[in-house]
C-alpha cells in the first residue's frame, strides 16, 4: 500500500469509496461532465483522481496524516544567534519545516 502524505498537497475531501464509485461510473459512461453532475463534484477533481490512479494504481491510495516534528529549541537559538536577521522562511527552510512551525516556536 502506498501512503500519500499531506505535505504532498493531495487533499481528499471525499471518501475513497465515493472516489472509486465515481471512477467506476466514469469507466461505464465515458463522460466526465455526467459523472461530475451525478456525484456533485468538480470535473478537475475527477481528472486528479484519474491521474492519481494512473500514477499509483487503483485502490492503493490512503491518506496518512503526518505529525510535524518538533524543532529543537537549542538548535533554533544557536541558529538565531548566528543569523539574527534571518526571515522565518529562511529558518523554516533550514529546519525543514513550515513557517508556521517556526513562528509557533517564538510564541
Amino acid at each position: 500500500m502506498i501512503h500519500i502524505q499531506f505535505y504532498l498537497y493531495i487533499f481528499m475531501t471525499h471518501s475513497i469509496e465515493i472516489r472509486e464509485k465515481a471512477l467506476e461510473y466514469l469507466e461505464r459512461c465515458k463522460n466526465i461532465s455526467q459523472v461530475a453532475r451525478a456525484y456533485g463534484i468538480y470535473r478537475i477533481t475527477l481528472y486528479c483522481w484519474l491521474d492519481l490512479n494512473q500514477k499509483i494504481g487503483k485502490g492503493d491510495c490512503r491518506v496518512v496524516k503526518v505529525r510535524p516534528r518538533e524543532i529543537d529549541r537549542k538548535e533554533l537559538a544557536a541558529y538565531i544567534k548566528q543569523y539574527p536577521d534571518a526571515y522565518l522562511a529562511e529558518i523554516a527552510k533550514h529546519f525543514h519545516c513550515s513557517v508556521v512551525a517556526v513562528f509557533l516556536c517564538f510564541t
